[in-house]
């Protein structure tokens, strides 16, 4: 036998999958998930910019941040500055080493597509090389 008294702690771990608001026990306590089990991968893009890779990961960081909306589905575009790319250069070294762009023009040089990239952020490299003899920028 035991002397003294003993103690018991239950954790309670609520893993939902739906929308937190919907459901009464989780609106009644103002609850949060504590973690988010292994989803399905259903990539959303948030209105901070961030990709959630399902809807229990977009709910944890609106607890942190109520005013989060879902933008759309799917990846957010990785913006053009987190890709190392400086937007302020006005002109570029006329130097002829062309490379291929995601919109499959070929461009003279990487500078002059990194500046075409600042005004389209969903563009990137495709290869270094002309995309074809016929799509020169």
């Amino acid at each position: 036998m035991l002397a003294g008294s003993l103690s018991f702690v239950i954790l309670i771990i609520f893993v939902h999958a739906g929308p937190l608001e919907r459901h009464p026990a989780l609106k009644a306590v103002n609850a949060c998930p504590l973690f988010c089990a292994q989803d399905v991968l259903d990539q959303m893009c948030g209105s901070d910019g961030r990709t959630y890779d399902s809807m229990c990961e977009f709910h944890l960081a609106k607890c942190r941040n109520p005013r989060l909306q879902i933008a759309f589905s799917g990846q957010c575009p990785v913006p053009v500055q987190s890709r190392g790319i400086i937007c302020t250069t006005p002109w570029c070294w006329p130097l002829d080493e062309p490379v291929c762009g995601s919109d499959r023009l070929t461009y003279k040089n990487q500078c002059e597509l990194n500046n075409a990239m600042c005004d389209n952020e969903s563009l990137k490299t495709e290869h270094q090389g002309p995309c074809n003899p016929a799509t020169s920028q």
